[in-house]
């Protein structure tokens, strides 16, 4: 379900563009009604990197509720992910 920038709250779970979980950090308000998001994701999470900022006007329909259930599958999708990366990679060594 697409979520308006100015429904969305901190704390509050998205999809951004239907593909990366994200958790709302803060929300910014410009003087012309701009929303800016302040999120982490999974994504940054796993690659080590600090939360992001999000001018939701470039891609006003880029944001989705998302749920404790969508973060546990991306989370779980990038461990098989790695698993299987290392499985090649070793398996490549012993060849």
């Amino acid at each position: 379900m697409l979520v308006s920038a100015t429904e969305v709250r901190i704390g509050q779970i998205l999809k951004l563009h239907g593909i990366y979980c994200a958790v709302v950090l803060d929300k910014f308000i410009n003087e012309d009604g701009g929303v800016i998001l302040r999120v982490q994701t999974l994504r940054n999470v796993f690659r080590g990197f600090k939360s992001e900022l999000i001018d939701t006007s470039v891609a006003p329909n880029g944001l989705r509720a998302a749920s404790m259930d969508d973060i546990n599958t991306e989370i779980a999708e990038h461990y098989a992910t790695v698993d299987r990366g290392l499985a090649l990679m070793l398996e490549a060594v012993q060849a």
